[in-house]
């Protein structure tokens, strides 16, 4: 590539001599060859890293090693090698990992052709050796600026060692990672104020994880960092405070339990992200229709945090109260719509007959696929069957059966019962879509 734009790996290491020499070789094999290697390693390193490095560099006068005087962290490290570099971009690295051959080709070809992008990473080859153990899995991080970026407010939305850098961003606006355990994340979340983000669809870089990984030494403290940077991200480019929410619907939640009620844990999982997508129609900060679909990401995780999946609501902790806003917020149909119930088990009992909620809507009757239950009487109303629907006038089907709510959809279907007609109260999704057929307004 005539006239190549130089470009500069950033790499701080720690105790690297196991997999330092790897990295550095599959740096040097690039196809792409105007680079340099800015490796940053920390005060304190009790092994022979230093002096692979510094082997390296006698070699090859396109590598530079800098040793720190004092214990930075990861962070401070990066910052100092940021200020290091030079060219026109930085391509970020870490001394476990392994580059493809064409990585720096690919990503110089898509930047030199998307001026807009300043941030672009790639997919990776995730390698987890924990415990004697390898598992490889390709990874799936979003892709698209709008996506990218609405995921951002909930979450790091990049492969961090694939990441590459336009450097006169940084330079011009003079950005420099935070000071934090999450310091990749919380960097995204500061520039999406200034450049595009994308993502290519190639994994260009083999990720590893070991029991020595950070995210698994400080697991508790990353976790909390992370919660902590979605919540300022929110607040920061959606303008509402959100620190009233419990940590456990930000940040990084695929390995969290959650210690409060379940029924609770919706209700308030509903309504934060009614007040996002409200927030943003105000706004129009993101893609309305991206957004939507992230939000339904979350949502999904919400519902798993709180064991739908085995119908582990606790109703015996949950007052009235709740329940109603639970059924008024969440299944926000218009005023005295006609409903028919599909589910007449534990789940329906709890809602609309231990607790006779005073719900805004009025059911005509009930519905099961259960022959021994057909034609029998709850509360007050007949249960039908399935086939009986298209003998009745009514306004909305409502799944009240959260485990089989996937089956009952697929029941419905086979009766030609119109989508738009069908809401289950556990889909966000189902639940927005009605209130805006309603003419109904989030708070």
């Amino acid at each position: 590539m005539s006239n190549a734009p130089l470009v500069s790996f950033l790499m701080p290491v720690y105790n690297g001599e196991k997999t330092v020499g790897r990295a550095i070789e599959s740096m040097l094999r690039q196809t792409y060859t105007n680079i340099a290697i800015v490796i940053i390693i920390e005060y304190g390193c009790s092994d022979n890293t230093y002096f692979i490095c510094k082997e390296y560099e006698k070699n090859d006068k396109r590598i530079r090693v800098f040793q720190n005087d004092e214990n930075l962290g990861v962070a401070k490290s990066l910052n100092k090698g940021l200020a290091l570099c030079e060219g026109k971009y930085i391509a970020r690295f870490d001394a476990d990992d392994v580059c493809m051959p064409n990585r720096i080709e690919k990503q110089v070809v898509y930047m030199e052709m998307h001026h807009n992008v300043g941030v672009l990473a790639s997919q990776c080859i995730e390698v987890h050796e924990l415990d004697n153990n390898k598992r490889i899995i390709i990874t799936g991080w979003p892709m698209g600026n709008q996506r990218i970026k609405c995921k951002t407010l909930f979450g790091a939305s990049f492969c961090h060692p694939s990441v590459m850098l336009r450097l006169d961003i940084l330079r011009q606006n003079n950005l420099f990672y935070p000071i934090r355990l999450s310091e990749d994340y919380a960097f995204w979340s500061e520039l999406m104020s200034y450049t595009d983000f994308d993502t290519l669809s190639e994994a260009l870089v083999e990720y590893h994880f070991s029991d020595n990984n950070i995210t698994n030494v400080k697991f508790s403290a990353v976790r909390k960092d992370c919660s902590l940077i979605s919540k300022h991200t929110i607040q920061k480019y959606l303008g509402i405070s959100v620190n009233h929410y419990v940590d456990s619907y930000f940040g990084w939640r695929k390995y969290d339990s959650i210690e409060h009620n379940s029924f609770d844990y919706l209700v308030n999982g509903a309504k934060l992200l009614r007040e996002i997508e409200n927030a943003n129609n105000m706004l129009n900060k993101f893609d309305n229709a991206v957004l939507r679909t992230v939000l339904n990401e979350q949502w999904q995780a919400t519902r798993h945090l709180a064991q739908m999946s085995a119908v582990a609501l606790q109703y015996h902790e949950t007052n009235e109260t709740t329940l109603e806003a639970y059924l008024k917020d969440l299944i926000n149909l218009p005023n005295h719509a006609k409903v028919i119930i599909y589910g007449t088990g534990q789940h329906t009992q709890k809602l609309f007959v231990e607790k006779n909620i005073n719900h805004n809507f009025d059911i005509l009757a009930f519905c099961d696929s259960n022959l021994r239950k057909q034609e029998k009487m709850f509360s007050e109303k007949k249960i039908i069957s399935p086939a009986q629907l298209q003998e009745y006038s009514y306004d909305y089907v409502l799944i009240s059966a959260p485990s089989f709510a996937d089956e009952i959809y697929e029941e419905l279907a086979k009766y030609n019962i119109p989508r738009n007609k069908i809401v289950n109260f556990l889909s966000y999704n189902d639940v927005m879509r009605i209130a805006k057929e309603g003419g109904i307004q989030g708070d």
